[in-house]
């Protein structure tokens, strides 16, 4: 038996593969790609020093606008 992946980020081209596959008398099985979750990506963040701490507001608008440098 043969196996083909397709891919796609359009629901409605997906539909469409998924009709045309029970069309054809295909067995079709829909596998949802794992990603990771937001506290994961978060946690990424802080392991690779992506984070940044200000000591009030004003110095977190300074960061962030760059001002004071």
């Amino acid at each position: 038996m043969a196996t083909i992946t397709l891919t796609t980020n359009n629901q409605t081209k997906l539909n469409l593969l998924m009709a045309l596959a029970k069309e054809l008398r295909v067995k079709c099985v829909p596998v949802k790609e794992d990603r990771k979750s937001e506290i994961e990506l978060a946690d990424e963040d802080i392991h690779n020093g992506r984070v940044y701490k200000a000591e009030s507001v004003d110095d977190m608008f300074n960061q962030i606008l760059g001002e004071g440098k």
